[in-house]
């Protein structure tokens, strides 16, 4: 899947939440120029309100579906900080909530996009470096 096509399927949802009231985090941009949501900011309402737009996930990606997931998101966290970015892991493995956030300053030269597909590929895709 191209990124193009990878931003097609997730630009729906992003903007639901925005219209539902996620806070935009402005110095961090999509590759089509959108803002990135701080999913801090999405509640559980906001969440439901926009589930049917939420893209059908890979098997690898699916806590329910994949029974070596735990261990597995728990390297891509890794996978990101070996990158330098600060990461921690929020709400629970089988939970809506489930997922990571960062905080900190921005790794000089680093794109949080980019490493994230990096390590997601590494770690879920059986590429090892």
């Amino acid at each position: 899947m191209t990124d193009e096509e990878e931003e097609r399927l997730w630009k729906p949802w992003r903007i639901c939440l925005r219209d539902h009231g996620a806070r935009e985090i402005p110095e961090r941009r999509h590759p089509d120029g959108e803002y990135s949501l701080d999913m801090n900011t999405v509640s559980d309402e906001i969440f439901e309100a926009c589930r049917g737009k939420w893209p059908l996930q890979p098997v690898e990606l699916d806590p329910d579906r994949n029974p070596d997931y735990g261990r597995q998101f728990n390297d891509f966290l890794q996978c990101l900080r070996k990158l330098g970015w600060k990461v921690q892991e929020v709400g629970d493995i089988h939970s809506d909530d489930h997922g990571y956030n960062s905080y900190g300053e921005k790794p000089s030269g680093r794109d949080f996009d980019q490493d994230g597909k990096q390590c997601t590929i590494e770690v879920f895709g059986g590429q090892k470096k």
